[in-house]
């Protein structure tokens, strides 16, 4: 069994170009021990938190966070998403301060 978490980021007008993206991608890496990237997002690992960071249409990114309960250990599976919220807040916390810079995006979380 698995615990997910995703937050969806929805543009109305525009959404940050492919260099944006990439950088807010990079910026969120370094808190995680191993990272997977392609164009349109990044999987990104911490044992046993895993978080994929992707551009799901032209006006919306996803960050989903998620641990397989089954590997845990028993104390950690009685309560897995306190596992998932320090990743889920640092990545939200990087891309909210990339979003930040661009004054004329508007964005919704």
């Amino acid at each position: 069994m698995e615990v997910q978490v995703l937050l969806r980021l929805s543009f109305p007008l525009a959404a940050p170009d492919q260099s944006s993206f990439v950088e807010i991608c990079r910026s969120i890496a370094p808190h995680f021990n191993s990272s997977y990237e392609w164009t349109d997002g990044v999987l990104l690992t911490a044992e046993p938190v895993r978080l994929h960071v992707e551009r799901v249409s032209q006006n919306e990114i996803e960050l989903t966070a998620r641990v397989c309960v089954d590997e845990l250990e028993e104390e950690q599976a009685a309560a897995p998403a306190k596992l998932l919220w320090p990743f889920l807040a640092v990545a939200l916390k990087n891309m909210l301060n990339h979003l930040d810079e661009h004054q004329l995006l508007q964005y919704t979380v």
